[in-house]
Parts: C-alpha cells; sequence; structure tokens
C-alpha cells in the first residue's frame, strides 16, 4: 500500500469521525436547551436547583471535551489533505523529471549512434 493511499484511509476514518462527534455534538447542544428550558420554566426549590445546575455543569464540560475533538479531528483533516496534495504534487515533478530523463537519454543514445 503506497503512503497516498494510507493517508486517504485515514482521512476517510477522520472524517468519518469529525461526523460522529458533530451528531454528538447536536444531541448535547439538545441535552443544554432542555436544561436551560426546565431551569426557564421550572420553579424548583434550592436542592433541585443544585440538581439542575449540577447536570449542566456535566452536560456543558462533555459538550467542551467534544468541542475540543472536533477542532482536533478538523487540524488533522486540513493537515492530511496537505501531505496528501503535497504527495500528488511530487509525484507531478517526479514524472515529469523521469520523462525529462528519459528523453534526454533518449537524444544522448541517438547522438552516439548517429542517428
Amino acid at each position: 500500500m503506497e503512503i497516498q493511499d494510507m493517508l486517504y484511509t485515514n482521512l476517510e476514518l477522520l472524517k468519518s469521525k469529525r461526523q460522529e462527534l458533530g451528531i454528538k455534538m447536536t444531541e448535547i447542544n439538545q441535552q443544554v436547551n432542555n436544561l436551560y428550558h426546565r431551569i426557564e420554566t421550572t420553579k424548583f426549590n434550592v436542592c433541585q436547583g443544585y440538581v439542575l445546575a449540577d447536570q449542566l455543569r456535566t452536560v456543558l464540560q462533555d459538550r467542551r471535551q467534544i468541542k475540543f475533538q472536533i477542532a482536533e479531528a478538523d487540524s488533522a483533516i486540513c493537515n492530511l489533505n496537505r501531505s496528501i496534495n503535497k504527495i500528488k504534487d511530487i509525484k507531478k515533478e517526479n514524472e515529469q523529471r523521469l520523462k525529462d530523463y528519459t528523453k534526454e537519454a533518449e537524444e544522448k543514445t541517438k547522438k552516439l549512434l548517429g542517428f
């Protein structure tokens, strides 16, 4: 397996993971909204308020972790895309060099053989 193929495989895995994280983020945001709605529309005592605040804190911490993971995945995807493009450029340059070298070698061979 070539390096470029391995990078493509990893890129697809990262994109899939990024999509999963996006879905998790949507679910977490819904939980945050539900908690805000409960806090806004419900009368509660101090103990119940503490429980709601603690639930909200936990969900917000989870959301922060997912945000960090999304940022990491986005960065890795960007870097892999750059690496893949760099490898493509190097391959093109090498192919051109090989063509140039082959052409030059053919011309020298013809010249030596008198063609």
